[in-house]
């Protein structure tokens, strides 16, 4: 995915003061993250970037649970959350999870900040190969928008909701792509918003708040799945090339005894426990064949692509 293929040139300074500033105040606003279990194998607390709704997450989730539980040997598996990505990378950096699911961007800055490491990610069965994933731009069909060109001629009546200012496809990707093409969201839409996560734009959209939007398609598509979003109401004017996908990873203190366990159940999780993978995996919206072993060197890309905006 070479930088210039996908037109990404530069990046507002106030989306980088933005994160700049919440990494610097997010040990405030952080919430308490899960503590060991007293008298036993310590609780394992893995954090989940808030792509999705928390509170669906820990409903659908105990599958995944209830297997790492067993695979790790411990009493205790705890799915947490931060208000935004920078907070999961920030109570990695502090030592209050052992483990994330990270999307490629912030797991970049968790590598940077706090060491973590990459172990897995979505990838196919036959080949063991990473499976890449897209961003996309969505608009309401009411505006007339059939294009890039028509959302850069009505950008000035245009409300524009990013995910999060550390999400890959909910920000870095397609920011980069529209300042390629000569559109400034921070100063040429009407408004320009982070609404938190992949879902929540869905529901911007939906409800008119918002008339265009940056969401990955795996998002995008279980919106329309679950009704949020009217496939006659909407559409998809700009679709991203391939991103790598979202990585598991651990900090780097971690016992290396429990790093390998958990990196051997999440690589067999799609055939020793099938259910447990698509009670993530489908969360997500995401197709996911199975967890593939991945390594630092294969979010290089996403490295110097936020490097090239000046986001590291």
């Amino acid at each position: 995915m070479g930088l210039r293929r996908m037109g990404l040139t530069g990046i507002g300074n106030r989306t980088i003061a933005l994160a700049l500033t919440k990494l610097v105040l997010l040990a405030l606003a952080l919430p308490v993250f899960a503590s060991g279990c007293g008298g036993g194998p310590k609780a394992f607390r893995v954090g989940i970037v808030p792509a999705v709704d928390m509170t669906a997450l820990e409903e659908t989730a105990k599958p995944m649970v209830e297997y790492l539980k067993r695979e790790l040997g411990v009493n205790e598996v705890k799915f947490s959350t931060a208000s935004d990505y920078t907070g999961v990378v920030e109570a990695m950096a502090n030592g209050q999870i052992d483990a994330a699911l990270f999307g490629p961007f912030s797991y970049a800055l968790a590598h940077k900040r706090a060491n973590a490491e990459a172990i897995a990610a979505g990838g196919y069965k036959d080949t063991r190969k990473l499976r890449g994933y897209y961003s996309t731009i969505v608009v309401l069909k009411e505006t007339g928008i059939t294009s890039i060109a028509d959302l850069k001629a009505k950008a000035k009546e245009i409300d524009f909701a990013f995910v999060d200012p550390a999400s890959t496809s909910g920000n870095l990707v397609p920011r980069g792509y529209l300042l390629s093409q000569g559109i400034n969201p921070d100063k040429d839409f009407r408004n320009t918003t982070f609404a938190g996560g992949h879902d929540a734009v869905a529901a911007a959209l939906a409800s008119g708040k918002v008339q265009a939007g940056a969401i990955y398609l795996p998002g995008y598509e279980k919106a329309v799945e679950k009704g949020v979003l009217d496939p006659n109401k909407v559409q998809i004017i700009w679709k991203s090339d391939p991103i790598p996908p979202s990585p598991w990873a651990v900090r780097k203190d971690l016992d290396p005894k429990l790093k390998e366990k958990l990196k051997k159940a999440l690589l067999e999780a799609a055939d020793k426990d099938p259910a447990a993978m698509k009670s993530i995996t489908e969360t997500f919206g995401e197709k996911e064949e199975c967890w593939v072993e991945v390594s630092d060197d294969d979010y290089k890309v996403i490295r110097d692509l936020a490097a090239s905006l000046g986001m590291m």
